[in-house]
């Protein structure tokens, strides 16, 4: 009965942004730079990478990420301000069919998380110390919602698929013996 509640409010989360996602996707994305033609410039001796700013990289995420962010802003699970909402996921998660809930609850997930956390960290470590401390702040807090996200995403799809196929492994005797 729970889990219809979740139901519920998940069809009007995911109905309320697909109208969004259908906005940006008619605005697309520009042409941009493409390829272009030519042998390049190649990879240079002695430069200095390019870091991007902290604004950049949050922009990236901000669209990357924004079907998701409007589903669990709509859910209550998140505000504007990407701040979560752990007791309403915590409780959300608990009315969920228990081999749901405890993949998304278990040592799983969290190892998930954790190397999330640090493939991130360690992709672009020349740029490490270009930012403030402030800014690696930001940085670390936008990695792990990524990684929440990602984790999130990935646990559930997989402990949804396996939940409906003991669902239907355990109607197959009862519809064979009729």
């Amino acid at each position: 009965m729970l889990a219809l509640l979740l139901e519920k409010k998940a069809n009007a989360a995911m109905e309320a942004c697909s109208a969004q996602a259908e906005g940006r996707a008619k605005k697309g994305k520009g042409k941009g730079k493409g390829k272009g033609k030519g042998k390049g410039k190649g990879k240079g001796k002695g430069k200095t990478p390019k870091c991007p700013k902290v604004t950049e990289i949050m922009d990236m995420a901000a669209e990357e990420y924004a079907g998701e962010m409007c589903v669990f802003t709509e859910l209550g699970w998140m505000d504007n301000d990407m701040v979560s909402d752990d007791n309403l996921i915590e409780a959300d998660i608990a009315t969920l069919p228990t081999e749901i809930a405890e993949a998304l609850n278990g040592e799983g997930y969290d190892e998930c998380v954790a190397k999330a956390e640090e493939k991130m960290a360690s992709m672009a470590p020349e740029c490490d110390d270009k930012y403030t401390e402030d800014e690696v702040a930001q940085l670390q807090e936008l990695a792990n919602a990524v990684a929440h996200t990602e984790c999130f995403m990935a646990i559930f799809k997989k402990s949804c698929g396996s939940y409906i196929m003991n669902s239907l492994a355990s109607l197959a005797p009862t519809a064979a013996g009729k």
